[in-house]
């Protein structure tokens, strides 16, 4: 769990790990450089959870950006599958019992997830009206073999959230990706189903948490959220190259999601310089 800045949610988010089902587990908190209190409450856990938890920091308490913390923490784990959780939403009790019993039964499968759960709930007076089921353009409970699962990721209709992953899987792809934006996580998604069998299951087992403050979201009010995506597109690109990647159904999945990005950047470009002429605020 890498976290910056987190003092308003990490204590839940650590706590839904701690009251898991499944009773071998082990959690690394890693601090990407908070200013805030989320450090002294990663050390208490991890004082207090001394042989389950532990604290990592960047060489001189440094923010290093999320790929690289997340590559920190692997480097510093024994276990044998891999699962990430941010610092602002949690998982189901039975999270990680579920999804081991997944890869335990299908031994070629490197990755598993689910649905995840939209949270708007979790403030006080919400509804659980206001939390959604994410819905895939797949039916769930569904084997796929490489490379199937890319051009489905490449639509931005199915992201993974509270997947588990074999470390052998991470470890042999390199881990994580760097300097590709947000998309760090879909760098590695992309790798792993190129070489990889993913299994998608049909029971939700993490809340994604909606609030203010998501980086998402406030790339969205500024207008910039499709400007993020052109790092992955373009280490995507060099990527399928590199590798000799020339499955044609990836490359017409990456060709339209190319076309639909630039499209995508006009529009924000547009939109920016009309708020601008008008005067509006970037979320009017």
């Amino acid at each position: 769990m890498p976290f910056f800045n987190s003092e308003r949610f990490i204590a839940e988010a650590i706590e839904s790990v701690v009251h898991q089902t499944f009773a071998s587990w082990e959690l690394i908190l890693v601090d990407d450089g908070s200013s805030d209190g989320s450090t002294a409450i990663a050390k208490t856990f991890a004082a207090n959870h001394s042989d389950r938890i532990r604290y990592l920091q960047h060489p001189d308490h440094q923010n290093r950006g999320t790929p690289t913390s997340r590559n920190l923490g692997i480097a510093h784990a024994f276990g044998e599958y891999i699962a990430n959780l941010d610092h602002d939403d949690v998982w189901t009790r039975t999270k990680l019992e579920e999804q081991v019993a997944v890869l335990d039964s299908h031994p070629t499968v490197a990755m598993t997830f689910g649905p995840m759960i939209l949270w708007g709930s979790w403030e006080d007076g919400a509804s659980s009206r206001s939390d959604v089921l994410q819905a895939f353009t797949f039916p769930t409970n569904t084997l796929f073999h490489p490379p199937d699962y890319v051009p489905l990721l490449l639509t931005g209709k199915n992201d993974p959230h509270g997947y588990l992953i074999r470390r052998n899987a991470v470890d042999g792809v390199g881990g994580y990706v760097d300097n590709v934006g947000f998309c760090g996580d879909w760098a590695l998604y992309i790798k792993i189903a190129l070489r990889h069998e993913i299994y998608v299951a049909g029971f939700p087992n993490y809340y994604y948490r909606q609030h203010s403050g998501q980086m998402c979201r406030l790339l969205r009010q500024a207008g910039g959220w499709h400007s993020e995506f052109l790092p992955f597109l373009n280490w995507l690109r060099k990527y399928l190259g590199d590798t000799g990647c020339r499955h044609r159904r990836v490359m017409r999945a990456f060709a339209a999601a190319t076309r639909r990005n630039r499209l995508n950047r006009w529009l924000e470009a547009s939109s920016r310089r009309a708020r601008q002429m008008f005067g509006l605020r970037p979320n009017a």
